[in-house]
């Protein structure tokens, strides 16, 4: 046996052709520790911005950085004083800070070695392709609709919702009956979103989004924004909030700069950024955060949506995949 392992060895990072397959060896479980076997991994934008972005470029004089935020699979071996888990229990491992970007070790790899505390079980109702998707988008829903405090009954205007996150959201505020207006530049996806939960869905594309979102709310405006594109989006976006509400900007779809118009700052309409770092640092929103999603998904509160399946000696194709628009669900690499 070997562990196959997708490693970035060229930067900057120029997606699939900065990255190889090579062989590592399996590792072994030290006291505290287990090992796990992955067998389902997410591809996720961020894995794609860490590699561009020359994120793991610290780690290239100890080793090459492994690709990839997330995942799940068994537990191949256990260290002394491990009392949680057992051999061929079904785990997610928390990889993103402490393992990803902290150390270089991600989950496109076929073995990992992480501490006992780091690790979540998977209920048996959930499958591997839910499970490889606990982290990322989840939890940072969870977060995020969690910061922005929406009342029961009020409104959420949400961006790129047919996204996955945005789908996600979606069904988060239905289960805590929040309101959602989310904006779509497609026809092809409204009916989908509201077979999920959706209130109400409005194609940028061809409708005027401040004006159907005062003609929903009787021209009151929305409590609260998640935008995940800003750009020129997010001046309408700000538009469509009430006076002194707040837009989270979350996302960079449309640029890294934001329109804002001084009329909605002169209605105290607050902008912030949300980050899922930041949130995870408040109190003890991780350790909530760690329980509840699971919880969620094991209910069918969330509901995560796959796509395509390759093999980890896939991982260009799936890349281009992955980058597909309208591709369908997360796309996932298998072992």
């Amino acid at each position: 046996m070997s562990n196959r392992a997708v490693v970035q060895t060229g930067f900057p990072g120029e997606d699939e052709g900065s990255l190889e397959l090579v062989q590592r060896p399996i590792p072994r479980a030290s006291p505290g520790t287990v090992v796990i076997r992955l067998t389902t991994r997410s591809v996720n934008p961020n894995d794609l911005t860490n590699i561009r972005d020359n994120k793991l470029k610290s780690f290239q004089d100890e080793h090459h950085p492994v690709i990839g935020s997330e995942g799940c699979g068994r537990i191949f071996e256990v260290g002394k004083g491990v009392t949680k888990f057992k051999i061929d229990q079904r785990v997610v491992p928390v990889l993103y800070w402490k393992y990803y970007l902290g150390k270089g070790e991600g989950a496109w790899q076929d073995y990992i070695e992480v501490a006992e505390e780091d690790v979540v079980a998977v209920p048996s109702t959930v499958s591997d392709e839910s499970a490889a998707q606990y982290l990322i988008n989840p939890w940072t829903a969870y977060g995020l609709v969690t910061e922005i405090d929406v009342p029961e009954g009020g409104y959420l205007l949400q961006t790129a919702a047919a996204s996955t996150i945005g789908r996600q959201i979606i069904q988060l505020c239905k289960f805590w009956k929040i309101k959602t207006i989310n904006v779509v530049r497609r026809d092809d996806c409204i009916s989908e979103l509201k077979e999920i939960g959706a209130d109400e869905v409005i194609n940028s594309s061809v409708e005027d989004v401040v004006k159907r979102v005062k003609q929903i709310t009787n021209g009151a405006g929305v409590y609260a924004a998640a935008d995940a594109v800003g750009g020129v989006l997010t001046k309408d976006v700000a538009a469509s909030v009430q006076d002194g509400g707040k837009v989270f900007v979350y996302g960079t779809l449309g640029g890294w700069d934001i329109t804002v118009s001084k009329l909605d700052l002169i209605r105290n309409v607050e902008i912030k950024y949300y980050r899922l770092t930041r949130w995870l640092e408040k109190g003890n929103n991780k350790e909530k955060v760690m329980r509840d999603v699971m919880r969620y998904l094991e209910a069918g509160v969330l509901v995560p949506n796959f796509g395509k399946k390759f093999d980890l000696e896939d991982f260009r194709a799936a890349i281009c995949e992955s980058e597909r628009q309208a591709r369908g669900g997360k796309v996932l690499l298998v072992s």
